[in-house]
Formats: structure tokens, sequence, C-alpha cells
């Protein structure tokens, strides 16, 4: 899903069927479509994901970021 991002916060709202789930995001702040990085790989925009789960080199894995979704709830990410 892509959405635009205007000001310091964003919120969004989407359906999900019951199970379990991790997300991840980034804002790509030149628009270019993809997560830019620098020589090292290491991530040049804003990104996270849920948990806030932190990756040693690269992402977390799935069930750092996971969560069990079986009724409405919100999540916060940090970036």
């Amino acid at each position: 899903m892509v959405q635009d991002v205007k000001g310091e916060q964003f919120s969004t709202t989407f359906s999900l069927p019951k199970g379990k789930y991790a997300v991840g995001l980034y804002i790509d702040a030149n628009e270019n479509e993809k997560l830019d990085t620098n020589f090292f790989g290491m991530p040049k925009e804003q990104f996270g994901f849920s948990n806030n789960a932190k990756g040693l080199f690269g992402p977390p894995d799935f069930e750092s970021a996971a969560f069990i979704v079986d009724s409405d709830m919100k999540i916060v990410i940090e970036l």
C-alpha cells in the first residue's frame, strides 16, 4: 500500500482477516519508489517495523515484528 504523508504524524485504517502479521514501512523521501541505502546498505530514509522491532544487519525476523489480529486494534510504529 502506498500513502501520501504530510506532516509529522500519519494515521491510516485498514481491515485484515484474523491472523498473524508483521508490518514494515518507510518514507520514500525522494519518491523514487525504493528504500535508498548508503554504500554499506544502511537505509538513508526513515523506516520502521511493527513492535518497533529492529534487525541487526537487515530487517528484523518475522517473529520479532509479528502481532496477532483477532479484533479491532491499533499499532504504533516509530520511525
